[in-house]
């Protein structure tokens, strides 16, 4: 086996090149998705994240000419072992240990995010507190606010909140999350993000996704409540950014960028670039 034939082989394809060339993709075009509006920015980067994992799902059709026609093996496909013939125990190891931090990462992640999510549903089982519509009002004196639930998004506010002058529009923001079922979403970038470990730009993308669906969630709140009770509401936000309650991750330079949001709220992607964007990410999928 030669070392051009190991680096092309399926596993170092998954595991090295593909993410490569898709962090690459992500670190050129960063000025330009940092223009976008925040439902075009958001689904631009999650795509981004979420790629490298999941070409590793991409069905393995030896037969399909398209393959046959690439100067390299065709992706390995649900975990299907793709070696040499009668390889030597250094060989085994080289084309298994790829593997296994590729697709083993993932169903690890996957695992920890199972385990993640239940966890915090216990822990806000444990929480007294009563309902108010679909909204769950927590007998706590925290501001706190949050959408919680991957497959049946809720709405949770803090008694401090729901008894505060900016009520309606954190009701509004977190209805926003649900609505666009980010809890879902946030989950796939994060289990993207695990299975990722080794490439720091999945980090990177992930702080953009999180962003960005607070963007996301700050236009639904400004539609339904007006941009003057968001700004302040962001404004209070502002002196104490660890205590900001429509955030489960606030920091200042995340509220700052949601401040300078209302002033610009960024470009939509026209239809035509759109499904241009989703071709190029498709074609990534398959091919690599």
């Amino acid at each position: 086996m030669t070392l051009l034939t190991y680096l092309l082989y399926p596993q170092m394809m998954l595991t090295v090149w593909g993410p490569l060339v898709v962090f690459t993709l992500a670190w050129i075009s960063r000025r330009w998705r940092e223009r976008l509006s925040p439902a075009a920015g958001f689904w631009s980067t999650l795509g981004l994240l979420v790629l490298p994992g999941l070409m590793w799902w991409v069905p393995y059709l030896p037969d399909l000419a398209l393959r046959e026609a690439l100067p390299y093996r065709a992706p390995i496909a649900w975990g299907a072992y793709n070696g040499p013939l009668e390889p030597t125990r250094l060989q085994w190891w080289l084309v298994t240990v790829p593997a296994l931090i590729g697709f083993g990462s993932m169903l690890l992640a996957g695992l920890y995010g199972l385990i993640e999510e239940g966890a915090a549903h216990w822990r806000i089982r444990r929480l007294s507190g009563r309902r108010e519509g679909q909204v769950v009002i927590l007998d706590v004196s925290e501001a706190r606010a949050f959408t919680l639930g991957v497959l049946h998004p809720r709405v949770y506010l803090s008694r401090a909140v729901w008894e505060g002058p900016h009520r309606q529009v954190i009701l509004s923001h977190e209805r926003g999350h649900a609505r666009s079922r980010h809890p879902l979403w946030l989950a796939l970038a994060r289990w993207s993000r695990r299975s990722l470990w080794l490439w720091q730009p999945a980090g990177i993308l992930l702080s953009e996704v999180q962003t960005w669906a607070e963007l996301m969630a700050d236009e639904a709140a400004a539609k339904a409540a007006g941009k003057p009770a968001l700004a302040r509401a962001l404004q209070d936000m502002l002196p104490q950014p660890s205590r900001a309650p429509a955030l489960s991750f606030t920091s200042a330079s995340t509220l700052a960028q949601r401040v300078r949001q209302l002033a610009r709220p960024g470009r939509p992607l026209p239809i035509g670039f759109a499904l241009l964007l989703a071709l190029l990410y498709l074609t990534l999928l398959i091919l690599v």
